[in-house]
């Protein structure tokens, strides 16, 4: 198509990485808000207790070193999996639990992605994943494809 190309995660890539995230709830959690909300790798392991507001229904995703942030809407299923991380957490403590460059945030990634057939497949592939989805998305209500709004 032009040169594009789809760098996200196929549909089934994503069903099999979420049933094998299923048995280590964290990252069930984890591949929901890249792959949903398209956050990055370092926001989603930046993420505290306090930057996630069930009641409201939304996160503050924080960019600590520039002191900027959004806010996020969160839908019902994904506050669903995060209320279990955060319920008796401080304000200020990590919802993951560590930072995104920790050798055993690389380690449980690759172990996820081979139990789910997904070898290879990179953090930074769910937010593309988000992406190719919404694009698609666009396409179809719009009629128009997302890449040519420069010309409009």
């Amino acid at each position: 198509m032009d040169g594009w190309q789809n760098k996200g995660l196929s549909e089934a890539d994503v069903v099999r990485l979420k049933a094998a995230a299923l048995a280590r709830p964290p990252w069930r959690a984890l591949v929901d808000l890249m792959v949903e909300l398209g956050l990055r790798t370092g926001e989603v392991f930046g993420l505290r207790a306090g930057d996630v507001d069930l009641v409201e229904r939304r996160l503050s995703v924080v960019d600590r070193r520039v002191g900027r942030f959004r806010v996020v809407p969160l839908p019902g299923d994904l506050v669903e999996g995060l209320c279990g991380l955060v319920e008796f957490l401080d304000e200020e403590d990590l919802v993951f639990g560590w930072s995104w460059y920790s050798p055993q945030v690389r380690r449980e990634w690759r172990q996820l992605t081979r139990a789910a057939g997904v070898d290879g497949a990179r953090m930074h592939d769910l937010r593309r994943t988000c992406v190719v989805r919404k694009t698609a998305a666009l396409r179809e209500v719009l009629g128009i494809d997302p890449r040519n709004w420069a010309v409009l």
